[in-house]
């Protein structure tokens, strides 16, 4: 059962202006203008899109955190349901819940692409992903506390609306100050050090 994640991009092909200098003839330098194409991988997973119900743009990735620890997010919200037994997972009687499942312990590579990055974070944090013949994955998130802090995944949906495993109470994030886990490991480790000595 491999899964390979990734984060949603885009590649764009655009023109611009390039100058150029060559000489004529007469052995003097012109300074010419053209048109090149150029080619721009674009984050699509960090882009503000319409929210359906509102029609207003909202962010896509409300934190500073970098790709590594969405990704990491990811994985861990993913393992929250491929670690379970499958009469876990059917006793939600969730459909969508369940495909993913199968899908994820199966024989084949299944590819998890992050389309939206942490988003939400007042309400319902959470990050939005994608896996071929799946609906939307939503993977919870919450704090482990303090002033700082890391994300943790705690629970993960197949559809909108759907069925959590495992079940969990979701809760908005105001403050700020969130750091990738394994900075804060590292800080706290050596907390722990310097107390000790």
């Amino acid at each position: 059962m491999p899964i390979i994640y990734s984060l949603a991009t885009t590649v764009e092909t655009r023109q611009i202006e390039q100058e150029y200098e060559f000489r004529n003839k007469k052995k003097k330098w012109i300074t010419k203008t053209r048109l090149v194409s150029i080619q721009e991988t674009i984050n699509t997973w960090t882009l503000p899109k319409v929210d359906r119900n509102t029609g207003k743009l909202q962010p896509s990735h409300d934190s500073s955190m970098p790709d590594t620890e969405v990704l990491r997010l990811a994985k861990q919200g993913i393992e929250l349901l491929t670690m379970q037994t499958l009469t876990t997972v059917t006793k939600t009687n969730d459909s969508d819940l369940l495909d993913l499942y199968k899908k994820l312990t199966g024989e084949r590579t299944e590819f998890v692409t992050v389309t939206k990055g942490i988003h939400q974070r007042s309400t319902k944090p959470h990050i939005t992903a994608r896996v071929v013949g799946v609906d939307t994955i939503h993977i919870w998130l919450s704090t482990d506390g303090g002033d700082r802090f890391a994300w943790k995944a705690i629970g993960i949906t197949a559809s909108e609306g759907g069925s959590m495993i495992p079940p969990c109470v979701v809760q908005g994030v105001t403050r700020r100050g969130s750091v990738c886990f394994d900075v804060l490991t590292a800080e706290r480790l050596q907390a722990a050090i310097q107390a000790t000595t």
